[in-house]
């Protein structure tokens, strides 16, 4: 018998939530107006930021996987 919800509901769980921090950060960091006003690399991004630019390229290319860049 088990108990509880099962490893796929907690994957599910746990990925949806990823999902909402990039989606939060995203919009936080206000990236979508920017590059709808130009296109940026990610290290100019970053700088214009002031954000770490191998944390911006990460962000950056999970907004593109999640089809929300």
């Amino acid at each position: 018998m088990r108990y509880g919800p099962g490893p796929q509901l907690i994957t599910k769980s746990a990925v949806g939530a990823w999902e909402s921090e990039v989606l939060f950060t995203l919009a936080e960091l206000d990236i979508v107006t920017v590059l709808a006003a130009e296109s940026l690399t990610a290290p100019v991004l970053a700088d214009r930021l002031g954000t770490h630019a191998d944390a911006t390229s990460a962000l950056l290319d999970a907004g593109v996987a999640l089809r929300l860049l």
